[in-house]
């Protein structure tokens, strides 16, 4: 199950735990689809992360995958706007 920022969710994604406030209150329950409206919700609340359904990337299998990254943007990562490029997807890769 993989851990997301909240920046990162999408409608259509199911919680795989409860989202609770400070003193433990379940705000809203795991097992509930995500919808615009709760996705506006959350951003709203102070949580940074959420846990959703879904497989989570393996670390050998997501260090062979920003391997591949680095291999594919070699003969273009010094124009700027390819190493930004490179850096979201670096980021992405990490948080799957």
């Amino acid at each position: 199950m993989p851990r997301l920022s909240v920046s990162e969710l999408r409608s259509g994604m199911t919680l795989a735990r409860a989202i609770v406030n400070a003193n433990g209150m379940v705000m809203i329950p795991e097992g509930t689809e995500l919808t615009a409206e709760l996705l506006d919700r959350v951003s709203g609340m102070s949580v940074e992360t959420v846990y959703v359904k879904g497989q989570s990337v393996g670390s050998a299998e997501k260090e062979a995958m920003l391997q591949k990254l680095d291999r594919q943007f070699r003969k273009v990562e010094e124009l700027p706007y390819m190493a930004h490029i490179k850096d979201i997807m670096k980021d992405h890769m990490r948080g799957l």
